[in-house]
C-alpha cells in the first residue's frame, strides 16, 4: 500500500468524521456579523451623559465659557475646558486630539464618561486578547481610541487591584539600605541597655530588670529594679556600670520614656556619652 499526501483543498470526498466540529475548541462554521461598530458604540455612550452634552454644546457653538462659570462643575468639565484647543466634534462625537510622543502621530480619542470607564478598562486589560497587560501597555492600548481625565491614575489603580495579576506576578521587592554591623573597638566602648518586665514582685519589691550588654565582649549584666523611672535607670547605670567599667562612648537603647527623658539626656551630656536609639519599626535592634 502506498500513501500519498493530498492537500485539504483538493479533498472532495472527505468523510464527516475528519471534519467534525469540536465544540471545546470553539469551532465556528460561519462568520459572525458584527452587531455594533466602534462609532455606534461611541455615540451610544456619549449621547446620554450630562457633562458631555455640555461640552458638545461648547464645541458646536465654538464658544468657550469663562472659567468662573465652570469652576464649580467638577474635575471632568474643568479638565476638558483646559484642553479646549484639542477638542473636536465629528459626526456628533467629542474627540480629543492626541499626539503620540513616540511616533508623533496624531490620534483622535473619543471622550469616555464615568459610567463607561470600567467597561473600557475591563476590555483593555481583562479580555482574552488583552492578556492582562501591564500599566504602560494597557494605557497605550486605551489611548489608541479613548480618553478621559485621570485616565493614567485609573489604569494604575485598576491593574494594581487585579486579582489575577496579583496571583501571577511576583511582588516587587522594596528597596532597603544595606545592613551594616555596629562595630566596637574595645571593651565598654559601646553598650546597649533594655528593660525586662513587668514581672511578679519579689520580696525586695523589685518588678523590673535592667539589662546592660557590651558590644565588644558581649558581657551582660542584669540589675533588679522596683520601677522603671528615668531616675532609677540612670542611678543604676552610673553606680553599677560606669563606676565599675568606666564611661562608655555610646549608649544604645529603644525609645522608652526613661531613656528619652530629660534626666537621661543630661546624664549623657555631662559624661560626654553619645546616645543612640532604635528605629520605631525595629525596636529589637538594641
Amino acid at each position: 500500500m502506498q500513501i500519498q499526501h493530498r492537500p485539504g483543498v483538493q479533498h472532495r470526498n472527505a468523510d464527516a468524521l475528519s471534519r467534525i466540529p469540536c465544540k471545546q475548541c470553539g469551532y465556528h462554521s460561519g462568520l459572525e456579523k458584527e452587531t455594533e461598530t466602534k462609532d455606534q458604540y461611541d455615540t451610544k455612550i456619549q449621547k446620554n451623559d450630562h457633562d458631555l452634552k455640555i461640552v458638545t454644546k461648547w464645541v458646536e457653538t465654538d464658544e468657550r465659557p469663562d472659567y468662573k462659570d465652570i469652576s464649580d462643575k467638577g474635575f471632568f468639565l474643568r479638565s476638558l475646558w483646559n484642553q479646549w484647543n484639542n477638542l473636536e466634534l465629528r459626526d456628533g462625537l467629542i474627540y480629543r486630539r492626541f499626539e503620540d510622543p513616540a511616533t508623533k502621530i496624531v490620534k483622535m480619542q473619543a471622550i469616555i464618561p464615568l459610567s463607561e470607564r470600567k467597561k473600557v478598562l475591563q476590555f483593555s486589560h481583562d479580555d482574552k486578547c488583552s492578556a492582562h497587560l501591564g500599566i504602560h501597555k494597557t494605557l497605550a492600548k486605551i489611548r489608541q481610541s479613548y480618553y478621559w481625565p485621570g485616565l493614567q491614575n485609573d489604569v494604575r489603580t485598576y491593574i494594581n487591584g487585579c486579582d489575577k495579576c496579583a496571583k501571577r506576578k511576583s511582588p516587587q521587592k522594596s528597596k532597603r539600605a544595606p545592613m551594616a554591623l555596629v562595630e566596637a573597638n574595645g571593651p565598654m566602648e559601646r553598650i546597649a541597655t533594655d528593660i525586662l518586665g513587668e514581672l511578679p514582685e519579689t520580696e525586695s519589691g523589685n518588678k523590673y530588670i535592667l539589662v546592660v550588654s557590651d558590644y565588644y565582649t558581649k558581657w551582660t549584666e542584669s540589675f533588679a529594679m522596683p520601677n522603671m523611672e528615668a531616675k532609677t535607670v540612670a542611678k543604676i547605670i552610673v553606680e553599677e556600670v560606669i563606676v565599675r567599667f568606666g564611661v562608655p562612648h555610646w549608649i544604645h537603647s529603644d525609645q522608652g520614656r526613661q531613656f528619652e527623658s530629660l534626666l537621661f539626656q543630661e546624664m549623657c551630656c555631662i559624661l560626654n556619652i553619645k546616645k543612640t536609639r532604635t528605629t520605631p519599626y525595629h525596636p529589637k535592634s538594641d
